[in-house]
């Protein structure tokens, strides 16, 4: 009987806990509009927003996994705050700045697994305010 209150109070515990995907910012760019033949890749620089020089770049592979004009690059870090962002396309050779991250602080969980986080609230794209926790780039 002990071994089944406490399977049940583990089971109840582990219940009550968000999973860490749900708690945590995108590090995906979505580019929705573009289709595959018009969009191989990205160059993405981190520029200092005071100075205006680049920091770091890299260029990222867009990967397309429906029939619907929604490409994705994953970046390996989290975009940081203090900084702005270039995105230039290979194939239309567009260039898309994100700049103005806005964060909110919430809460993921309950119980004893209740955890701070930040989200996404607000950034902007060629000047342009975008809401919402996903970043995109529409064409």
């Amino acid at each position: 009987m002990k071994n089944l209150i406490l399977i049940l109070v583990i089971a109840l515990l582990a219940s009550s806990c968000c999973p860490a995907t749900y708690c945590t910012m995108n590090k995906n760019i979505e580019f929705r509009g573009f289709h595959s033949d018009e969009l191989d890749s990205v160059y993405v620089r981190k520029i200092d927003r005071i100075t205006n020089t680049t920091i770091d770049s890299t260029i990222y592979e867009v990967h397309y996994y429906t029939a619907d004009p929604v490409g994705y690059i994953y970046t390996n870090d989290w975009l940081e705050l203090d900084y702005k962002y270039a995105l230039k396309t290979a194939n239309t050779d567009s260039t898309y700045i994100l700049d103005d991250f806005f964060i909110e602080k919430g809460t993921c969980g309950k119980g004893i697994c209740q955890q701070t986080l930040n989200s996404l609230a607000s950034y902007k794209v060629n000047g342009s305010q975008q809401l919402g926790g996903i970043i995109y780039i529409s064409k």
